[in-house]
């Protein structure tokens, strides 16, 4: 998984965040995330686990005030995967909108040490275009600090989700992440296409910080609703 990290403008996130939710910052300045990963082994009750495949995703950090204290989690911007039916069993399992995007994703490469430092690229077609991320790792990060960035992002673990008014929690749980330093990154990307015309400025700014991970069993809980009643983005 890849993870381009970009600082944005507060009042721009504070504009699209579902009610009941803040934006989280980071060092008081709020974060979106550019995600590219590959889904391995996607699993929906007992049927047959989906093929591997690639997805590219946008995500803000959010946090949930309740009475037991802050709850921090993520919020999808937007949400891609390849082909028909992963978009929509997606959909399904996480009460959100998952859109089709034809993404090509790095394929396992047989006999790699886990210890060898990833070098992945995804793309894909937009128009006539092709667009594509390509990231090269460098060390593998043993120790990090809760107050460190990636401290931040894993706190974040939690997913949250709007559907029909009503604003979900989801628990994710995994097994520690295997995370890369970055010694190179390339970028290129129709940002206003894919997710909006106001964050291509954010997003054509130089990232403020890319990391690589590595993960394991991805579970994720039955939704929660929140109490609160949350009103669509407008």
């Amino acid at each position: 998984m890849i993870m381009i990290n970009f600082a944005v403008d507060s009042r721009l996130l504070k504009k699209i965040t579902p009610v009941g939710l803040q934006p989280d910052p980071y060092q008081g300045k709020c974060h979106i995330s550019l995600v590219a990963k590959t889904v391995r082994q996607l699993r929906w009750k007992k049927t047959i686990p989906l093929r591997d495949f690639g997805s590219l995703s946008l995500q803000l950090y959010v946090r949930e005030n309740t009475n037991d204290g802050p709850r921090f989690g993520t919020w999808f911007l937007k949400h891609y995967a390849r082909g028909k039916l992963r978009p929509w069993l997606m959909s399904r399992l996480t009460n959100s909108n998952v859109d089709s995007l034809k993404i090509t994703h790095p394929k396992r490469k047989r006999g790699a040490s886990p210890t060898t430092p990833p070098d992945l690229q995804y793309s894909w077609p937009i128009g006539q275009k092709t667009n594509h991320i390509r990231i090269r790792g460098r060390s593998r990060i043993k120790e990090h600090s809760p107050e460190s960035k990636i401290g931040y992002i894993l706190r974040h673990s939690d997913r949250y989700t709007v559907n029909n008014g009503q604003l979900w929690r989801f628990e994710m749980t995994t097994p520690q992440w295997d995370i890369w330093d970055v010694a190179q990154a390339k970028f290129d990307c129709d940002i206003a296409a894919l997710f909006g015309k106001d964050f291509v400025k954010p997003m054509s700014a130089a990232p403020a910080s890319v990391f690589l991970s590595r993960g394991n069993v991805v579970t994720l809980s039955t939704p929660i609703p929140v109490e609160t009643v949350a009103a669509q983005p407008k």
